[in-house]
């Protein structure tokens, strides 16, 4: 169940497990996707400036294989994951040298 009142979070009814979400923009299903980890599906962060990533709730709460507390699917080291930054990275950033452009 989507809690959209703050903190923003998914919430399981029968084992009352709760998932933080990010806090601003606006959520929504991912096309019905799921995570190779954990076979969570996939949620869709839009901020208010337009940008969206895709997210899987279990490892933004929880992030496994050293992946940085709170990031999207962008950011995933994981070789199976469609969305991870090794598929859908295409070229080094030229303005600051350090992050990855993506698709």
């Amino acid at each position: 169940q989507y809690i959209s009142r703050r903190p923003v979070r998914l919430y399981c009814a029968t084992c009352a497990a709760t998932y933080a979400l990010p806090q601003h923009g606006a959520i929504k299903l991912y096309k019905g996707h799921t995570c190779p980890l954990d076979g969570f599906e996939l949620v869709l962060h839009r901020v208010p400036d337009g940008k969206s990533t895709p997210l899987c709730p279990a490892c933004w709460a929880a992030p496994p294989l050293g992946q940085p507390t709170s990031a999207g699917c962008t950011r995933c080291p994981h070789p199976a994951c469609e969305h991870a930054l090794t598929r859908v990275g295409v070229w080094p950033c030229p303005r600051c040298d350090v992050g990855t452009l993506c698709l």
